[in-house]
């Protein structure tokens, strides 16, 4: 029943645009003849008086005789009229139609008996012709078509014959009445037909004009058509516009334009001249759309877009030009933006490369600083945690370089989120001792030891909100607090007694580049922590920082960061429980297990000496042996010469960026080697590298990688790494080509 009733209301839809179309070809049909009626009036009227004031002079015993002085102020009576419903309604003027015609008609018969008998069956001719072209015309309807058709019939046969008393009304009359109707009604529905059918092609004509003058006035581009004789067909107005030009001067502007260097697309000739490759055009048969090149008129670099077309039936250019000025200057951003992401990657790259060196030179100090004074122990953990807080800073730049390309991201993980709020305290341990603060934190029971989310970014945040925190409490406390919520996810809250935040400065806290200045204090920072920090909370939670604050009592940050996968906290609770440990790496390796290996199993490979001494000092803290290499070509051929003396390698720590050969190019070549069957084993290769962009830990998947470590890392990260795949066998599978870009 549903297509039924749908058909029917579809059906009722139709019939009832029919029927407004058809009330709007009716009324304009009736303006028609309204405006025939206005002219045929004034026309008659003035034919009128002409005819009298002839007859006055010429013919004056004729115009004695003749009808009254009334007929020709009875014209202009009805010129009057009409003029007076001109602005009324449609029914209005339908109506001064009938009422007109019956007149004239009127007139022409009361002419034809009474006073121009010799000239009876002209006028009655007459006046039947105007009751067909106009009281005809006025209806629509059939039956009230042939009921007036009928009538005029009988005043113009029946009724006549009659008054002459020939009451016996011939066949032949009859018969040709019958005719006569039969076709005036086909002539009317003739005419109806084509008048319909001629009032929808106007106005689909007048509509496809009106849309075709819309999109001519509005369209964004410029729009030129030149013909083979280099003629200008057609233009819109907008092209005057962006080219400054007036429609006499517009071809000899379009004609002197030249290519910007090295900004011409087309290779059709070698010329910087616009008017030349149109003349290629012109001459050529190229149908698609083609990008010609940017030129520069005045202060405006405008892009012409070119494709061939016929035109009057001849060939012709079809041209579109644009203002490309804020892409020019999008490019010069989007370059500038590249060459300061190229800039802080650099720097990032060359200041971690010594920092790991400090920091694990100290390290190692710090552990042997039992030998060494409390006050040179002091300075050494002060130097250790310079250099956490110092990599700290190169991770925001390093984040602020990757939001300006638009690849920041996180990679989230289970973490111990005790471990993570104990070790970003530690690191402010010597500040807080300096300034005689309280720091405690507070862990709500209700959350599980393991959370998921990314460790490293989460513990930016802490590090960033606490070093803020520090910064501005002179005395008092500052309290960390973690608590679970409802809604899978927990609420961390950073509160300190320090000097307040006044509300307008609240509103561009989280600004790049906004510089705190403080009474009494200083500047504190161009605000790149807090902004990176922002960013990160919406990518762990989803929402912002927040922050409430009083001038001289202190201030509340906090935000929010989800903690599970995708499960409730019971099943992620079951799911750590159930997990045998497989992800919880420990802290040492049992020297023992290595010592029962074959020597040299793992190749380090590294163009920095101090880099060398570092992993040199981790492997032989665990009792690994180890080979050295100091770029990607001397670890190729090393792999090589092992394997074939049948004592691979199952480890390769690799760095990335090394001359002759890089480790990206080095790895992607072991693997190579593996699938030719030039090698029988393939070593497990980590990169080991300064630059830690998402982009280049990308990379080194795809090269086929199976780990990465950033620069610095600590002993027992690269320890643990190493043991995480020491323990297997090299690998000796089917050769398949590896894709590591899922593990991303």
């Amino acid at each position: 029943m549903y297509p039924y009733f749908r058909t029917k209301l579809l059906a009722g839809k139709l019939k009832k645009k029919m029927t407004e179309i058809q009330e709007l070809w009716w009324a304009q049909e009736i303006e028609n003849l309204y405006k025939l009626l206005e002219r045929f009036s004034v026309f008659s009227t003035a034919l009128s008086f002409l005819f009298r004031f002839f007859c006055f002079f010429w013919y004056f015993e004729y115009f004695s005789h003749s009808s009254s002085i009334t007929f020709p102020i009875a014209s202009i009576f009805s010129v009057g009229v009409v003029k007076y419903f001109s602005n009324k309604s449609v029914k209005c003027k339908a109506l001064v139609l009938l009422l007109y015609s019956e007149t004239l008609n009127f007139l022409f018969r009361y002419e034809a008996k009474f006073i121009q008998e010799d000239q009876k069956q002209l006028l009655e001719t007459i006046a039947f012709l105007v009751v067909l072209l106009f009281q005809l015309a006025l209806v629509r309807n059939k039956l009230y078509f042939n009921i007036l058709l009928l009538k005029y019939m009988y005043i113009w046969f029946v009724s006549d014959l009659f008054i002459r008393n020939e009451q016996d009304v011939s066949f032949y009359y009859c018969q040709l009445m019958i005719i006569i109707i039969c076709f005036i009604n086909v002539l009317h529905s003739h005419s109806l037909k084509i008048s319909f059918e001629r009032f929808i092609s106007r106005n689909e004509l007048e509509t496809s004009k009106n849309r075709l003058n819309t999109i001519k006035e509005s369209f964004s581009d410029g729009i030129i058509i030149i013909s083979q004789d280099l003629k200008i067909q057609f233009y819109n107005p907008r092209v005057l516009q962006i080219l400054a030009t007036t429609p006499d001067n517009l071809f000899n502007t379009v004609s002197s334009a030249h290519y910007i260097e090295n900004r011409k697309v087309s290779n059709f000739i070698p010329t910087n001249e616009l008017i030349v490759d149109i003349s290629y055009l012109l001459n050529n048969s190229e149908q698609n759309e083609i990008v010609l090149g940017i030129t520069q008129i005045g202060l405006s670099n405008l892009e012409w877009r070119a494709m061939q077309i016929e035109w009057e039936n001849l060939k012709a250019v079809f041209l579109t030009v644009r203002n490309v000025n804020h892409l020019i200057e999008l490019e010069k951003k989007v370059a500038c933006d590249q060459m300061k992401t190229l800039l802080l990657r650099s720097v990032s790259h060359e200041l971690r490369t010594p920092l790991n060196s400090i920091l694990h030179f100290t390290e190692d100090l710090i552990k042997g600083a039992k030998e060494w004074r409390g006050e040179e122990a002091k300075k050494l953990k002060m130097i250790y945690i310079s250099g956490q807080q110092m990599l700290s800073l190169i991770s925001d730049l390093l984040d602020y370089s990757q939001i300006l390309i638009g690849v920041f991201s996180v990679h989230k993980t289970y973490c111990n989120l005790r471990e993570i709020v104990q070790n970003v305290c530690e690191l402010f341990k010597f500040q807080i001792e300096k300034k005689n603060l309280f720091v405690t934190y507070r862990i709500d029971p209700s959350l599980p030891d393991m959370i998921y989310t990314d460790h490293l970014r989460f513990s930016q945040i802490l590090l960033n909100l606490l070093s803020n925190a520090i910064k501005y409490t002179l005395e008092g406390k500052i309290e960390i607090t973690c608590i679970l919520t409802s809604k899978n996810s927990m609420k961390c809250y950073i509160e300190d007694t320090g000097i307040g935040i006044e509300e307008s400065a609240m509103k561009n806290m989280f600004r790049f580049m906004k510089t705190s200045n403080v009474p009494n204090l200083g500047p504190k920072g161009n605000g790149i922590g807090l902004y990176i920090s922002n960013l990160l909370s919406r990518q762990l939670g989803n929402k912002s920082i927040k922050v409430k604050s009083s001038i001289g009592k202190g201030s509340v940050f906090y935000f929010k960061v989800d903690i599970f996968e995708n499960f409730s906290p019971s099943e992620i609770l079951d799911k750590i429980e159930s997990n045998d440990n497989e992800n919880i790496l420990p802290i040492s390796i049992p020297s023992n297990y290595i010592k029962k290996e074959e020597p040299k199993d793992v190749l380090i490979v590294d163009d920095t000496e101090f880099n060398l001494e570092i992993l040199s000092s981790i492997l032989t803290s665990g009792d690994v042996k180890y080979d050295e290499a100091s770029n990607g070509k001397e670890a190729v051929e090393k792999v090589l010469n092992k394997d074939n003396a049948d004592q691979p390698y199952k480890l390769i720590v690799m760095d990335c960026e090394m001359p002759e050969m890089n480790g990206w190019e080095a790895s992607r070549y072991i693997n190579q080697l593996y699938r030719q069957g030039k090698i029988k084993y393939l070593p497990h290769i980590v990169g080991y590298s300064a630059y830690c962009s998402d982009e280049d830990i990308k990379l080194c998947y795809q090269s086929g990688m199976v780990e990465f470590l950033p620069k610095p890392c600590s002993p027992d990260k690269i320890l643990n790494t190493l043991k995480k795949f020491y323990m297997y066998k090299v690998i000796l599978i089917s050769k398949f080509s590896l894709n590591y870009q899922g593990l991303l």
